[in-house]
């Protein structure tokens, strides 16, 4: 081989002209300093960018044990809610006695009644109830004698302990029609008279489908498994490639050894057969744990490693176009993917959104219709805010959300905000980004016709197709924008302040690419005109990914 090499530089480069020597000299002497700067930079900053990688794999998961957990809490408030309920307190009581068919009948009728009031739940699949026969006269796709828990061996630890509420898995019913598999929470009911005494229960259900999708919408890899276990360490619930299947790969005993009760944490260990990243996040809400699974490989070749690269090699532009143009493109795609999941997880209301449901009920309760008329529509915003977990939203639900937005704000301001909007049907059904269109409408309210000196303007808001794309207009006769606040919002991404439009810029930019986005009109005293440029999508459709 040193022979041939010998021979090759002897006859070959021996034989080349001065000036095609020079240029491989020149072109040595560009390309091993960039090779070598490459290097040194690499192992200087791979540790502090995967490390990054790994924060960032980490606060997904701990943003999918929140998101779990508020799903979870709505068991809790529909327990406390109907303990809070007059009627239902009425059937506890009526435990202690032999009610007669009417009565019994009375009872369900309530019951069925209060059933209808917890549809505001969206996150809950079916609430049900189990009682003695002494006190429903017949049983239903949702109410059960509770007889039942002990002939068939249901609940046998909430049996024994009477008092905690106990999670369990439901399958293959053989009476409740509809759904599939539940992840379901059983709240004991005790007797008025005699707290020892159990007389019923409150059966909460969550589809095990809906769970298995909130965890999966988390997973920062395709390989990543999500796990969301109880306190022994049994699987409730599971996402991953082909649903997870299996038990824990590492005992949960194992893994919170030496851990504090509630304790958050990421370590890397052997698990899937590799070097795994295991996360671990309690969901207090069920007394559970939400453990994430990912390979370490796939992390390590991350986009942001491939950015760093790219970056450094950019001193040198044919070495990128010739030998990182594609992974490039990939990387951008991939890392514009996670920073969208990261922004929507921040989005995350769920809690006020709990709490409002339960003033909502004193408020029904205490028959005051000037509390629970604006709560009921806040509730509703924050459920389209919500939107089931989801980033992308028809165009209907968003001039909804908009809509309820704006009779919020008339409650303050004496309806003097006006509200106009003009479509056409085939624009109603296709999808956009959830929360784009509502800090526009924000920004006009409040920079807009709040500053004018009677507080009150008019917005419209137009929504066509324009040669294959959806445009939306929203438009406002408020005071307008300044010129030299105008020129920052369209200027450099690092001058923008204020109003949000930068937010929205972005987003647009990473979801759909800079075919799209924004524009902003304004005149000092006449108004502003926003319009906004995106693709026509319709639910289930698939978007390449830049560079495709």
């Amino acid at each position: 081989m040193k022979q041939k090499l010998r021979r090759f530089f002897s006859v070959v480069y021996y034989n080349l002209r001065t000036r095609q020597k020079l240029f491989i000299g020149y072109l040595l002497a560009v390309m091993l300093p960039c090779l070598l700067m490459t290097a040194l930079f690499y192992y200087y900053l791979h540790g502090s960018v995967l490390d990054t990688d790994i924060y960032s794999v980490y606060t997904l998961s701990r943003q999918a044990a929140s998101g779990l957990d508020s799903a979870l809490q709505q068991a809790r408030s529909i327990t406390n809610v109907l303990l809070l309920n007059f009627d239902f307190n009425e059937i506890l009581e009526s435990c202690n006695r032999d009610n007669d068919y009417f009565e019994k009948r009375g009872n369900i009728i309530k019951l069925s009644h209060l059933k209808t009031t917890l549809q505001e739940y969206e996150a809950v699949h079916r609430t049900c109830f189990y009682f003695s026969d002494s006190v429903i006269e017949a049983n239903r796709d949702t109410l059960f004698f509770l007889s039942e828990i002990y002939r068939d061996n249901l609940l046998e630890d909430i049996a024994r302990e009477p008092g905690d509420q106990f999670w369990t898995i439901f399958t293959n019913e053989r009476r409740i029609m509809g759904g599939g598999e539940t992840l379901s929470m059983m709240q004991p009911l005790f007797n008025p008279e005699d707290m020892t005494q159990t007389v019923g229960f409150i059966r909460v259900d969550y589809l095990q489908e809906d769970l298995r999708k909130r965890i999966e919408s988390f997973l920062p890899t395709a390989r990543s498994r999500g796990f969301l276990v109880d306190r022994r360490g049994d699987v409730l619930s599971r996402g991953g490639p082909e649903g997870g299947e299996g038990g824990l790969p590492v005992p949960l005993q194992e893994l919170l050894a030496g851990r504090e009760d509630g304790e958050h944490f990421y370590a890397c260990m052997d698990a899937l057969g590799e070097k795994t990243l295991v996360c671990v996040n309690p969901v207090p809400a069920g007394g559970m744990s939400l453990v994430f699974f990912t390979p370490f490989c796939e992390i390590e070749r991350s986009d942001s490693l491939l950015l760093v690269l790219a970056g450094i090699l950019m001193v040198t532009e044919a070495l990128i176009t010739l030998c990182f143009g594609g992974f490039l493109c990939m990387s951008l795609a991939r890392s514009s993917d996670l920073q969208l999941r990261l922004l929507y997880s921040q989005l995350n209301p769920h809690f006020l959104y709990n709490t409002l449901d339960i003033i909502n009920w004193q408020a029904i309760r205490l028959d005051a219709p000037e509390i629970y008329q604006p709560l009921q529509a806040l509730s509703r915003l924050y459920k389209l805010t919500l939107n089931k977990g989801s980033t992308n939203i028809s165009v209907k639900d968003e001039l909804e959300h908009i809509r309820l937005y704006i009779q919020l704000q008339n409650l303050r301001f004496q309806n003097g905000i006006r509200l106009q909007t003009d479509y056409s049907p085939e624009v109603m059904d296709l999808c956009i980004l959830n929360m784009l269109l509502q800090p526009i409408v924000e920004n006009a309210v409040v920079h807009g016709i709040l500053e004018r000196p009677e507080q009150s303007g008019t917005i419209t808001i137009t929504a066509r197709l324009s040669k294959g794309c959806l445009v939306f207009c929203v438009e406002d006769d408020g005071v307008g924008i300044p010129p030299q606040v105008l020129a920052k919002i369209q200027g450099s991404p690092y001058q923008s302040e204020g109003y949000g439009m930068q937010n929205i810029r972005e987003r647009i930019r990473i979801a759909y690419g800079r075919a799209y986005g924004i524009s902003i009109q304004s005149l000092p005293g006449m108004g502003t005109r926003v319009e906004l440029t995106l693709p026509a999508e319709r639910p289930g459709f698939s978007r390449p990914e830049p560079g495709e």
